[in-house]
């Protein structure tokens, strides 16, 4: 294919991060408005293909009836994490594809006409195209300052279950996950986690009894621009059981999945966090503790490479505890299933890690010493994690954990949905810390 200056269109494409080889055929009509590839893609032969991109992620992966003529009439982003789905008819699309608020998979009449717009919809498409999976990034923008990339179609899992004995009497009126760590309720942390590592669909994994107040907390998620859905854990029988009750959820996806009382935080961690959007396998991470016998416990060989993970063993054979953030492909499902219960009748996340980890295709990061870690599941260590975040919020001027602000900075909602957000928060103070952020973002 010969490369050509005549084939970039009036419009243009923006060639921010290393998009290149620009055909002749992306010229006739194609691309009647500007289209944004980000960060290393190329657009090619009537095909926008994803090169790898950077850290991970993909560019738009697009097929040959994305290119034809008028398909992209009015200047769509093509962001880092579309990738081709299912064919979409001519109808009506009222949303446009990469609608910030909800581009989820495209029906069958949401092919639409050139002049089918709405206030979210970045542009419309003239032609037959493929429906977005993931949730491809509209170029309307999304409100948040460095809204980032999302990721491909990682799921999350969140795990809210077990009964929280070591919390009783607390925990018999109330979900642990549900309790105050500071000026928030407890899982926030763990799910803006996620959120900063780019998944924005998450299954909570709950008691029976428990769900109906998650539920009356964050809804489906829609407010925040996630999808949340919910599954109930009857018994307690081992994290990786949280695979097994979310296998429809997980679909053919890599998941990612936390525990509901682990607490992260560290100067970008969102990012280091996004690199393992498509694993090669399983990402654990390991982090040095004073008792390593209440962890599963990573053992290194000389040139730092883990040889084995043992689950709370009596003498640890290294100081690194493998915290409960966990990144795998789609085989742990079925990894999962294959489990027997161990001698404390669970299905340990260890054994799935050893699994992974027998077939040499287990990732264990070491978490640097500026990210904290703290694990909420004793009365003492939740004070820990309220001191800790008090101070770092009082001393900082910013907040941890806060679903509202993670939400905006990647894009998922726009400035005027944060404004809703915040103003039925001012009394406790929560809302006006959401209203300064506006601010700030003005005065820039």
């Amino acid at each position: 294919m010969d490369e050509a200056a005549d084939a970039v269109p009036a419009g243009g494409v923006e060639e921010d991060l290393g998009a290149h080889h620009v055909g002749l055929h992306e010229r006739a009509g194609a691309l009647d408005g500007a289209v944004d590839v980000r960060l290393g893609g190329e657009v090619h032969e009537d095909v926008v293909a994803g090169d790898g991109g950077v850290h991970g992620l993909l560019v738009a992966d697009v097929g040959a009836d994305e290119a034809v003529a008028g398909v992209l009439a009015h200047g769509v982003e093509v962001g880092l994490d579309a990738r081709v789905g299912e064919l979409v008819e001519d109808g009506d699309l009222s949303r446009g594809v990469g609608a910030q608020l909800g581009a989820d998979e495209l029906g069958p009449d949401e092919a639409g006409t050139a002049g089918d717009q709405d206030a979210h919809s970045p542009g419309s498409l003239a032609a037959p195209v493929r429906a977005v999976f993931g949730r491809c990034s509209a170029g309307h923008g999304g409100g948040g300052p460095g809204a980032s990339p999302r990721l491909l179609s990682m799921r999350g899992i969140l795990l809210a279950g077990g009964t929280g004995s070591r919390l009783w009497p607390l925990t018999r009126a109330v979900s642990k996950q549900l309790l105050p760590v500071f000026d928030k309720p407890m899982i926030y942390y763990p799910l803006s986690t996620l959120v900063m590592a780019g998944i924005d669909e998450v299954l909570i994994v709950t008691t029976a009894e428990d769900q109906p107040q998650f539920v009356r907390l964050l809804g489906d998620g829609s407010q925040f621009g996630l999808r949340l859905e919910y599954a109930v854990q009857e018994r307690p029988e081992g994290i990786a059981q949280a695979f097994v009750l979310g296998a429809d959820f997980i679909g053919d996806e890599p998941v990612a999945l936390i525990l509901g009382d682990n607490i992260f935080h560290g100067s970008g961690l969102g990012t280091r966090l996004a690199q393992h959007a498509d694993p090669k396998g399983g990402v654990v991470f390991a982090y040095p503790v004073a008792d390593p016998t209440a962890y599963g416990v990573v053992e290194f060989d000389a040139d730092g490479r883990a040889i084995s993970i043992e689950e709370k063993p009596q003498r640890p054979k290294s100081r690194y505890a493998v915290p409960g953030l966990y990144f795998y492909d789609n085989r742990v499902v079925e990894i999962a299933r294959g489990l027997r219960p161990s001698a404390r009748g669970e299905l340990e996340i260890t054994a799935v890690n050893d699994a992974y980890l027998r077939a040499g295709e287990l990732q264990v990061t070491r978490l640097d010493r500026g990210t904290a870690w703290l694990d909420t599941g004793t009365f003492v260590s939740m004070v820990q994690a309220s001191e800790f975040v008090r101070v770092m919020e009082e001393r900082q001027g910013f907040k941890i954990g806060c679903i509202e602000e993670a939400c905006w900075r990647r894009g998922l909602i726009d400035s005027a949905r944060l404004r809703t957000l915040a103003e039925p928060l001012l009394k406790s103070g929560y809302g006006r810390y959401l209203l300064d952020l506006l601010d700030e973002e003005d005065e820039r």
